[in-house]
């Protein structure tokens, strides 16, 4: 990570020479916006470039008067949303847009100051329209009002990290995926993860966020970011351990006072409160959104200010490599997570209020029941119970397969069959329900094709010493005619794989019975293959 001290020298010097000093002011300059070209979340793009604002003589850290309709504000021209406060509005020259844009910082400009209404489609796509007394285009007046007046607050919230996973040696994989166990007070153990995407490849970290879901178990996802087929279309996400979770998608907005914000997190929250389980919640960054709600439950939970602080910076430092030291510390955590605290419990400050009694009169208000407030504390307070240890031994059982006798490495696991998926291959190999067996190295998968013959590999059908005593549940991926499947229970036995008989049946397309006169485990090809989904 590059040095957080020279990032804001450098910065320091940069912006010291486009300050205006004595130049004269640069001239007014006017734009138009049109309902068509205002963004998902808001932001109102207008027809004036970035370039020409610097150009024009305007530099970041300036505080410009804009008028528009009948209304007229004092704002700051900044480069990024992250410059100004949680629910600040500004203009915005960003390095990555051609035209500059009047935004609010996790909020709805557009709808904010009256300029226009959103509506979302069933299929999620949305347009913009006018509201009531607004005729398009709308104009826009810009003007100095004070050269570098927000000069020393823009230094403040200069922050940038990069998506490369080497410029942050000093972190650990699930830190460089901002995922972390929410510890506060009241809290489970084990209960609640907060992560960056662990989907979304955009910023390089949902590698390193999905493997770290896998290691804590979790079950159910709250995802704030994503509708269900963005989410589905993820590069890689069919190979995901994500995808077998319970997840529910959301695809939130960034303006936690909207309506619609407070809708589908009251539904999201449901789905915590419907489903026992390990939870995580995340956005794409893990970071405002995720920090929002994370906060939201710790505060119900029972943490206190300094906690609820706490836990929050620890993205600051995961992504920026601020510390409680730094001098930016509390100047990032009440421009943020204590402004949106406020706003959400109408409070004047935090560290005197009842957060938890705030916390659930806030859910009250935005539709939950106190069946479901009570559900969802008791979840949450709730560490999962440990999972007993599996019962495992050489399976006692024969093994008929198509009438025929036949003898394999077969372990009996809380009283279900269990066999090595290849030695099955050759049991099946030439019948109406064989199957083809490969393994993709670079993903870690085992590749089954139904139908398709089988080619053996060495070492089939021979049986070693007892491992029962070495057996683990195993993470392994395995995809059945290119579906994914994250239902199929599979045991570690000493280095091999043992799945399910019955599993493998319903999932492959044979027939397994039992002879209890005999004691047998009975294989049929000819039965009717089941769908695989």
């Amino acid at each position: 990570m590059k040095k957080v001290t020279s990032l804001l020298l450098a910065l320091l010097l940069l912006l010291s020479l486009a300050l205006p000093g004595l130049a004269d002011a640069p001239a007014a300059l006017t734009a138009t916006a049109e309902a068509e070209y205002i963004q998902k979340y808001g932001n109102v793009v207008l027809s004036l470039s970035c370039d020409e604002i610097t150009e024009a003589g305007y530099a970041f850290g300036d505080v410009l008067t804009v008028r528009f309709l009948d209304q007229s504000m004092d704002i700051p021209f900044c480069n990024n949303y992250s410059d100004v406060d949680s629910g600040s509005p500004a203009l915005f020259a960003r390095d990555a847009d051609t035209n500059a844009q009047l935004a609010i910082n996790m909020g709805d400009f557009a709808t904010t100051y009256g300029i226009a209404t959103k509506t979302t489609n069933e299929d999620k796509s949305f347009f913009w329209t006018y509201q009531e007394g607004v005729t398009g285009p709308v104009s826009f007046t810009i003007e100095l009002k004070e050269a570098g007046g927000y000069y020393d607050a823009y230094i403040m919230h200069q922050l940038r990290y990069t998506n490369v996973r080497e410029d942050y040696p000093e972190l650990t994989d699930a830190q460089f995926a901002n995922f972390r166990a929410v510890t506060t007070s009241g809290m489970g153990e084990g209960v609640l993860y907060r992560t960056a995407s662990p989907v979304n490849p955009e910023n390089n970290r949902n590698t390193y966020a999905d493997a770290a879901l896998a290691q804590a178990g979790v079950t159910v996802v709250m995802n704030l970011a994503d509708d269900a087929e963005s989410l589905q279309a993820y590069e890689g996400f069919a190979d995901s351990y994500y995808a077998g979770t319970n997840y529910i998608a959301l695809n939130m907005g960034v303006d936690f006072t909207a309506e619609d914000f407070q809708t589908k997190l009251a539904e999201g929250l449901r789905h915590f409160a419907a489903n026992p389980g390990v939870y995580a919640v995340h956005c794409t960054e893990g970071k405002d959104r995720a920090g929002f709600v994370a906060a939201l439950l710790e505060c119900l939970m029972g943490a206190g200010y300094d906690e609820v602080l706490a836990d929050y910076m620890v993205t600051y430092y995961n992504y920026y490599g601020v510390t409680a030291e730094d001098p930016r510390y509390e100047t990032i955590a009440n421009s943020n997570i204590v402004k949106s605290l406020q706003r959400a419990f109408d409070v004047p400050e935090l560290q005197n209020a009842d957060l938890s009694a705030e916390a659930e009169e806030y859910l009250s208000g935005i539709g939950l029941s106190d069946a479901e407030l009570a559900a969802l504390k008791a979840n949450l307070s709730a560490a999962p119970a440990p999972e007993a240890p599996a019962q495992v031994m050489l399976s006692p059982q024969n093994l008929s397969v198509d009438g025929r006798p036949r003898t394999v490495e077969m372990y009996n696991i809380d009283g279900y069959n269990y066999f090595k998926l290849r030695d099955l291959a050759v049991l099946l190999a030439d019948t109406p329900a064989q199957f083809s067996v490969d393994w993709d190295a670079e993903t870690n998968t085992v590749l089954v094709v139904t139908g398709a013959a089988y080619t053996p590999v060495g070492g089939e059908l021979v049986q070693g010493d007892d491992r029962s005593a070495t057996a683990v549940r195993s993470p392994q991926t395995i995809r059945i005619d290119e579906a994914a499947r994250t239902d199929l229970p599979v045991y570690n036995l000493g280095g091999n794989n043992f799945f399910r008989l019955r599993s493998l049946g319903e999932a492959l397309g044979f027939q397994v019975d039992f002879d209890a006169e005999t004691n047998t485990a009975i294989v049929l090809s000819g039965s009717e293959k089941q769908p695989v989904g």
